[in-house]
């Protein structure tokens, strides 16, 4: 750590919990700013994939209550999990 450093988290650590709280959230917003070119480019292709797919008609939506009702019907309960688990130990023992 970098005497800069050092000093600065020093004098942190004597600030109140509410104004470490603000300084945190200073410095996440700055270093949010910084976006890499690379993953905004994915991003942006990603986004205009999905609404091409909408124009053409190829992706499906469904109102929220269908897909929680459909996703709840499709989750299995907690104990076939961890009998899947349990079938997966013994297998690859």
């Amino acid at each position: 750590m970098s005497s800069l450093l050092e000093e600065i988290s020093q004098k942190a650590q004597a600030l109140t919990a509410d104004e470490r709280t603000q300084l945190a959230h200073a410095l996440l917003a700055s270093v949010e700013d910084e976006v890499d070119p690379d993953i905004q480019a994915a991003w942006e292709a990603e986004i205009t994939q999905r609404i091409e797919s909408r124009e053409r008609g190829d992706a499906h939506s469904y109102q929220r209550g269908v897909c929680r009702c459909t996703a709840s019907d499709t989750v299995k309960p907690a104990r076939f999990i961890k009998d899947a688990q349990t079938a997966l130990l013994e297998l690859t023992g």
